[in-house]
């Protein structure tokens, strides 16, 4: 990897930690100011939330980095892409936004209308936010994406506090105000990114892709995206009927898992993203170079394996700090479960950067297909082992097993489509020669 890329993956791992930081910061305070009824109107909406912009941003950046990168006219494609997706999250955030009495009533509960409603615009914004981000990083410049990411959890974190702690007189109010803080957090980040553009010299060089290229690029990075919060959709109904226990400490064990212990694996991982972001454009800007293909698969692996180990070997103290009111039988159930899933830290902060790898690559699909063959796989597997005396353990042992096997599978293709790649390069090499010396 280039020291160019290196740098702009370390701009994304500090913003990560401090953003992780800054997370932790928030949430603990914001539980107390919400109480109970006002956290549970905030997680009502928060799922749905995530979902609307997975649909409408996650595959944005990679898409207009990757073509960017390939030569692609920046200037054109960022304004194309801005009036289509723009456009796009316009539209989701304004059915949120008339539909949030119907879809808090589907929910049974009409006091998350308001938090519907208030977070509705940041559809739009984050749509917005992502072509931006989009842009610099097909440039090679990750230091906007970084500042946007710190500017969201600041922003969200003084507004969130300050606004449920003078204007909350209610819970549903405390949530409403909770929900517009990440609005805000969100407008304010369009604002910086906007004038990271402002500042940038535009020259416009190169063709353009059409709608169809790009959406090309788009569809299969957000299939891939979309699989795994939806897996854990299916998990929420199977797990509690599974696990031989009483519904209400069925529960509970489900919320150990993935309240708790995803929480603190999804950490590294996020750290790890940042070698994701990097190889597309880098691969992207010459797929003819087989040693690019890896580099970033290479220090994700090693970062990877390290953030394991050490979430294996601190998963008591990790439980000691963020979850100190729990029982000493929860304690030690979440420390086993920690220690677990830490397998996944690897697979899972692979997957990232094997897929962006292969996307770079033009194999847009091949991510979402072998994600979809573990997926499936992890469903069988979960009736016949939740119920075995592993019990809740068996959901950790199981995602472990499920996203090392397919970051097998993705770098078992990745290393074939090199192998072709080296086999006609020294073909070619060889012919050419042999035409010299005739």
């Amino acid at each position: 990897m280039s020291k160019t890329l290196f740098k702009g993956a370390a701009y994304l791992t500090v913003a990560g930690v401090i953003c992780k930081l800054l997370g932790a910061l928030y949430r603990a305070p914001l539980t107390a100011v919400l109480g109970e009824e006002g956290l549970g109107i905030y997680q009502l909406v928060f799922p749905f939330y995530c979902i609307l912009l997975t649909l409408s941003s996650t595959g944005i950046p990679t898409a207009l980095s990757k073509l960017i990168a390939e030569g692609k006219d920046p200037e054109r494609l960022f304004k194309k892409s801005l009036y289509y997706f723009g456009g796009a999250g316009l539209a989701l955030s304004l059915a949120v936004f008339f539909a949030a009495p119907y879809i808090a009533g589907l929910q049974g509960n009409a006091g998350a209308t308001g938090a519907y409603k208030a977070i509705a615009p940041s559809v739009f914004f984050v749509s917005v936010l992502s072509c931006v981000r989009g842009y610099f990083q097909g440039r090679k410049n990750t230091l906007p994406t970084a500042v946007t990411q710190i500017t969201e959890q600041v922003v969200k974190l003084l507004f969130g506090l300050t606004l449920c702690t003078l204007f909350g007189n209610t819970p549903t109010q405390k949530a409403v105000l909770a929900t517009l803080s990440v609005t805000l957090s969100e407008v304010a980040a369009v604002f910086i990114a906007m004038a990271f553009y402002g500042k940038k010299n535009k020259t416009l060089s190169g063709d353009t892709a059409g709608m169809k290229k790009i959406l090309q690029v788009v569809f299969p990075i957000t299939l891939s995206a979309i699989m795994i919060p939806l897996s854990k959709t299916v998990d929420g109904f199977l797990v509690v009927n599974l696990l031989n226990a009483e519904r209400v400490q069925a529960t509970a064990l489900y919320g150990l898992y993935s309240g708790a212990a995803e929480s603190i694996v999804s950490m590294p991982v996020a750290l790890c993203y940042s070698f994701a972001v990097v190889s597309v454009p880098e691969i992207s800007s010459d797929k003819s170079d087989v040693g690019k293909r890896f580099d970033a698969v290479y220090y994700t692996l090693a970062l990877g394996v390290i953030a394991g180990v050490m979430t294996y070997l601190f998963a008591g103290v990790a439980v000691r700090v963020l979850y100190g009111g729990l029982s000493e039988t929860n304690a030690a159930v979440l420390v086993a479960l920690i220690k677990t899933a830490s397998a996944q830290v690897v697979g899972l902060s692979l997957l990232q950067t094997l897929g962006a790898t292969l996307v770079a690559l033009d194999k847009y699909y091949i991510p979402p297909l072998i994600l979809s063959v573990g997926i499936g796989a992890k469903i069988l597997a979960s009736f016949a082992l939740i119920p075995s005396p592993l019990g809740i353990l068996s959901c950790a042992l199981i995602d472990s097993i499920v996203y090392l096997s397919v970051a097998v599978a993705e770098f078992v293709v990745l290393m074939i489509l090199s192998l072709k790649r080296n086999r006609v390069k020294t073909v070619g090499n060889f012919a050419l020669k042999n035409n010299g010396n005739q």
